[in-house]
């Protein structure tokens, strides 16, 4: 379709971001279904007390979802070998893991197994569908990558979406006033009654999970002597968190 010299961008999904299914294949995107994850628990029927007890959440644990399973659904018109044309290009996902990036949503991507099916065929038309047992979050497009420089020990509030992540610390900086060529110097995370500590220089991943919302970390420099990390809260510091962002 045309208007005013330009081709329209048909509406869809692009797979691995190497194919469009409206621009590639000309198949009209009739939508898709997509039921929300189904919750892990773990419970047990105690004989004698009431109800069901539930430990899903015991001892701090966060939850835990099962795969999902969005349906997307296509529409094909024109010739026979067109119409095959298409399949033909659609089905090489089929038993595959892709990622999936629907117009509808372009922040944030599917990552699961596809399976193609051809759901009813006329004389030049035809309906296709894509599916996924995919991971239970939508992911993420891009990184988020907060960068912090403070002056002293610091607490500051980081803000996740609702999927549970780990974060990445890249140190740029310890600035001791009385610096020292022969000292290691790092930078301590705390989050929850949790620690990590990552050399300065270094990037590493933090050891512990955050959950949805927003959270209190504590940073603090210091020095590392043999093994044991001593902090400093007079140390600036100057570090980068990253991490994939991920929602229902």
């Amino acid at each position: 379709m045309k208007g005013d010299g330009k081709m329209l961008k048909m509406r869809g999904i692009n797979i691995n971001g190497e194919l469009h299914t409206g621009t590639d294949l000309d198949l009209l995107f009739l939508g898709y279904d997509d039921e929300m994850p189904e919750p892990k628990t773990l419970t047990e029927d105690i004989i004698g007390a009431n109800g069901i007890t539930d430990y899903t959440e015991h001892a701090g644990l966060l939850p835990k979802f099962s795969n999902r399973y969005p349906v997307f659904h296509f529409f094909a018109t024109g010739s026979k070998n067109k119409i095959a044309s298409a399949f033909e290009k659609l089905s090489l996902y089929h038993g595959q893991t892709v990622s999936v990036f629907a117009d509808d949503d372009p922040g944030f991507y599917y990552r699961g197994r596809a399976t193609v099916a051809k759901v009813s065929t006329g004389a030049r038309y035809a309906y296709f569908d894509l599916s996924l047992s995919a991971f239970p979050y939508k992911l993420s497009r891009s990184l988020t990558i907060l960068n912090f420089d403070f002056d002293k020990k610091t607490v500051f509030q980081l803000l996740n979406n609702i999927m549970p992540v780990k974060l990445t610390a890249q140190i740029n900086d310890v600035s001791d006033p009385s610096p020292s060529d022969s000292a290691v110097y790092a930078v301590r995370f705390t989050c929850g009654g949790k620690t990590s500590v990552v050399r300065k220089g270094k990037t590493s991943e933090l050891n512990f999970i955050i959950g949805s919302g927003s959270q209190s970390f504590e940073a603090v420099g210091g020095r590392i002597d043999s093994t044991q990390f001593n902090p400093y809260t007079g140390y600036g510091i100057k570090f980068r968190l990253s991490f994939r962002e991920g929602k229902f």
